[in-house]
């Protein structure tokens, strides 16, 4: 699968100031990473990097020790998310972020499982956290 990769092409004019749009795009970073960065900091690839789920939503995975980060980044187009070839405890503990950490209710699949998000509309790059990791 091919993945785009997007740089945020930021420089400063010749008086040092910044522009407007592109101030913008380093304020959302900054108040996406405020609700997020724990998907971020100090995790690792997940054995799947990255796929494109049944919708066409394309997401990231990372791990950091027991959780996995699923971070989508399209909105999808569904309430359900189908996660293909993933396995995890009855207890496990499905939650979003920026949700106010919500658990969202979850079930076992044939081959993966189906995750049920919240009503409310998620925005770009919107995090799951799954905890308790086999």
């Amino acid at each position: 699968m091919l993945f785009q990769q997007a740089l945020l092409n930021v420089g400063p004019r010749a008086d040092g100031s910044i522009p407007e749009n592109q101030l913008k795009r380093l304020t959302d970073l900054g108040s996406w990473m405020k609700i997020n960065s724990e998907a971020i900091y100090d995790t690792k690839p997940w054995k799947i990097p990255g796929a494109i789920l049944a919708d066409g939503t394309r997401v990231r995975f990372t791990q950091k020790k027991n959780s996995l980060f699923v971070i989508l980044l399209d909105q999808s187009k569904t309430k359900t998310l189908f996660l293909a070839n993933i396995s995890i405890p009855k207890e496990s503990k499905v939650t979003q972020f920026g949700q106010r950490n919500t658990p969202l209710k979850w079930n076992s699949k044939n081959d993966g499982i189906e995750i049920i998000l919240n009503s409310s509309q998620h925005s770009f790059a919107s995090v799951i956290k799954i905890d308790r990791l086999p």
